[in-house]
């Protein structure tokens, strides 16, 4: 679910530019995947970030 009542949305004169090349993340309110929400209001839910931040740390160190 996209929020298109922020100031950058506006005007709302064709959806699609707006989306491409308005949006930005701090639009996204809410992802949902096969009928589960992942995101909503700028929370992960049911995710543990620390864990994905840790994992992601380590591909990193990894690439170096």
């Amino acid at each position: 679910m996209i929020d298109l009542h922020r100031p950058n949305m506006q005007p709302i004169n064709n959806i699609t530019k707006n989306l491409v090349y308005s949006g930005a993340k701090t639009n996204v309110r809410l992802t949902m995947v096969d009928g589960r929400i992942l995101y909503e209001n700028g929370l992960f839910l049911n995710t543990d970030t620390a864990e994905i931040y840790k994992n992601a740390q380590t591909v990193i160190d990894r690439i170096r």
